[in-house]
This record gives structure tokens, C-alpha cells and sequence, in this order.
């Protein structure tokens, strides 16, 4: 890799070189993990899902999950990420419904939720679509 720049006054998103300058290192950082990206959970105790700046970490157990968000973060700061713990969420999915609570990674408690928008799309923590596609069906009567 080449020698480090600061960005002093920042970029904002969808300016041009902000998606290299974010990608880039973002694309090294998941390389680096120890997480296998070319199978299926299934296969795996876990599994990445990423999207421009979201990520989700899908796992079979809270530990896997902690043990894999830990290690994200501490790899992005390598290269100067940073990830936003506020705004970061935590769900587990399975067929007996969670009662929210926390999950402790290092020194930052996440919040567990039981419902969230995950690029656009609502996912809850026991695989119910019927909230999602009412949703779709109220936008299409209003169109």
C-alpha cells in the first residue's frame, strides 16, 4: 500500500472520489478477516453481507458474531475506519423470539432489536414477512 493522506475538510457521499476512498480500504479490511466470503452460513458459523457502508454479520451464535464484529473493527482502524457503534444494531433470528436486551462486544454494548430496516427492506427476528409486505402493498395503492 502507498504511504497514508489525511482528508481534511471531508467528502461528502456520492462525490466522486468518495466511493474509491471508502471501498478501497473497506475491501482490504473484509480480506483480511478471518471469515470465509465465498459459502453460505450453512457451511459456516458465519457470514458476511455487505452494501456500500453496511455490513451485516449473520451468524449461527451471539459469540461468533461479537468475535467477528470485534475483529471488523479492530481491522478497519488499521486503515483509519471507523465504524459508528451508535448506530450499529444487533438482531438474532431464529424460530423462538428474543427478548432484545444487549450484545457486548469489547467495551460497547449493542442493542439487540427485534425489528429493523436493512436497505429498505424490514427484517424482524422471527423471519415474519407480513410487516414487509403490507408495507409494499400501501406504497403500491399510492402510486
Amino acid at each position: 500500500m502507498t504511504d497514508g493522506f489525511k482528508v481534511g475538510t471531508g467528502l461528502k457521499q456520492g462525490e466522486g472520489p468518495a466511493h474509491k476512498l471508502f471501498n478501497i480500504p473497506l475491501e482490504y479490511v473484509i480480506r483480511k478477516l478471518s471469515v470465509q466470503t465465498t459459502s453460505a452460513v450453512f457451511h459456516n458459523s458465519v457470514q458476511l453481507i455487505g452494501y456500500a457502508d453496511d455490513i451485516n454479520i449473520k451468524g449461527i451464535t451471539k459469540r461468533v458474531i461479537s468475535d467477528v464484529y470485534a475483529e471488523l473493527k479492530e481491522r478497519a482502524k488499521e486503515v483509519g475506519l471507523i465504524i459508528n457503534v451508535d448506530k450499529t444494531k444487533a438482531m438474532v433470528q431464529n424460530k423462538r423470539l428474543g427478548k432484545g436486551g444487549t450484545l457486548t462486544v469489547q467495551d460497547h454494548e449493542t442493542e439487540v432489536v427485534r425489528r429493523l430496516k436493512y436497505l429498505g427492506t424490514v427484517i424482524s427476528d422471527g423471519n415474519d414477512e407480513t410487516e414487509e409486505i403490507r408495507t409494499w402493498i400501501l406504497a403500491a395503492n399510492k402510486a
